[in-house]
């Protein structure tokens, strides 16, 4: 609970009327194994945020915090969870290196130049959990309300439902195309612009993983992220190149 306060704490700082204020957290007394988190109430609706309020809102997060982190490094002081599965959060100087920590592997696709070369990718503050359950429109006047983050310093473009925009990606959730189009009316696709579709495939594929682990019976979610790393690994035989990672 600890890294869910944190991390609602921390995206508030830079879009505080998106994110409803978190209270308190603990464990109970009776029930140590049982926790808590309390924030402030805010009525929403259930329906799906207007595309452009969310691509201006979730850019205004990316925006506002990028840079920003104390470290200058990619990752998050606490593990934060996502469902039941820890995120490693360890600090990295590199996005190359806390991503394929983070897939537990050496990814087949360029995630974009993180080093010298005039491409820099500042890291900046990600929600890490956004789809159709945790982003809301507020009742009273529609802005975009966002919560149950596991947000950590990332790409801004890392477009996985664990990071920020993969839901757009994955037809399972309603928030299509028109979505990310929105967002990048505000923030463009990192260089090579070329190679965004892939690295937009890659960062989904980390979520697609997630679902396998968390849905063992349901084998589609592991066909999926198996098809697309057989795609990238087609594609992309030599590995990472050099132009396009350091």
């Amino acid at each position: 609970m600890e890294g869910t306060y944190v991390s609602e704490e921390l995206i508030r700082s830079f879009i505080p009327e998106h994110v409803p204020a978190p209270l308190a957290f603990g464990s109970y007394e009776a029930i140590p194994s049982m926790h808590y988190y309390i924030c402030d109430y805010v009525d929403m609706t259930d329906d799906l945020p207007d595309p452009a309020r969310f691509g201006q809102t979730l850019a205004k997060l990316h925006l506002n915090s990028m840079g920003k982190t104390s470290t200058g490094q990619y990752g998050f002081p606490l593990t934060t969870p996502l469902a039941f599965v820890p995120n490693d959060n360890t600090w990295t100087d590199t996005w190359t290196e806390w991503f394929s920590n983070a897939m537990r592997k050496s990814d087949p696709a360029p995630p974009a130049t993180d080093g010298d070369g005039g491409n820099r990718i500042e890291p900046c503050l990600c929600h890490s959990d956004v789809w159709p359950g945790n982003v809301k429109p507020s009742a009273d006047d529609d802005e975009v309300m966002m919560f149950d983050s596991c947000a950590f310093w990332s790409h801004h473009e890392c477009f996985t439902e664990s990071a920020d925009l993969g839901t757009c990606r994955a037809p399972r959730y309603r928030m299509g195309r028109a979505y990310v189009k929105e967002y990048f009316k505000t923030i463009l696709p990192s260089k090579p612009e070329e190679d965004f579709e892939d690295r937009f495939a890659l960062y989904a594929m980390r979520y697609d993983l997630l679902h396998s682990a968390l849905f063992p019976k349901e084998p589609r979610f592991r066909a999926t992220a198996m098809a697309e790393m057989q795609r990238l690994v087609d594609k992309y035989p030599e590995g990472f190149q050099e132009a396009a990672v350091f």
